[in-house]
Formats: C-alpha cells, structure tokens, sequence
C-alpha cells in the first residue's frame, strides 16, 4: 500500500489541526474521537484506543508520530505494516511513546498532547538513539 493509503476503519474525526496537538476522548456511547489521521494499523483491529497500554494505544501512537513526521515532509526507511506503511524511525520510537502520552490519557475525560511535546518526544529520541534515526 502507498504511504497515501486509508486503513478500512470508520475514522472518528475533529477538525481541530493536529498542528495544535492531539485531542483524544470519548463521547457518550464511549466511541473514540480524535484528529489523528488513520494512516496506517498494525497492532489493533478495531481502531484507536488510549488510557492503557495495549494494541489500540500503539496505533494512535503510531499513527500520531507518522502524522508529524508526514507533515515535517520526513524522508526516511519505510516498513511495512498490517495496513499500509509507516517510517521506520516511527515504527523505531512509537511503543515508548504510546507508555508516555498515549496510555497516561484518562480514559474518562480523554486529553490533549500538545503538538510541541510530540516534536520535543521526537528530537529527543532522535538525539538519544542516532543508530535508530536513518535519512533515505
């Protein structure tokens, strides 16, 4: 699949610009919104999910770096997922991210990572394991 490709869940959109962060909550029927793009799934197949740390958190993480990394206009290795692709310096980072800011979410009130948290997360990682951060 191209780097462009949509994973087949029913995505659970706002239109608040991921430029301002991640919002993630619930609403009454405890369906998952947020305004992370569904680029890519490999770790759950019944879509996002945040408050712990299992296979729906991994794939908001996921899905979050990928974004911002899409956005930077990121040049690197890409992997193959379950559905679509993502980077490989993304697929490198995005299970401490999602123990960090993802799973610490309250599952209740929903929450908000600020956009440059995720960029600081990024730099750091980077910085931290150069091996782990490859230019195409």
């Amino acid at each position: 699949m191209g780097t462009d490709t949509k994973v087949a869940y029913e995505d659970r959109r706002v239109s608040i610009p991921l430029s301002q962060g991640v919002v993630v909550f619930r609403d009454a029927q405890g369906t998952v919104w947020t305004n992370v793009p569904h680029l890519c799934a490999h770790h759950s197949s019944t879509g996002f999910e945040f408050g712990y740390a299992g296979s729906g958190p991994a794939d908001l993480a996921l899905n979050v770096l990928e974004a911002v990394l899409r956005d930077r206009h990121h040049e690197g290795p890409r992997m193959q997922c379950y559905h679509g692709t993502c980077y490989q310096f993304v697929w490198n980072m995005h299970q401490v991210f999602k123990r960090l800011y993802i799973a610490t979410i309250d599952q209740t009130l929903g929450g908000v990572v600020p956009r440059d948290v995720i960029e600081l997360y990024i730099t750091t990682f980077r910085e931290k394991y150069p091996e782990q951060f490859e230019e195409a």
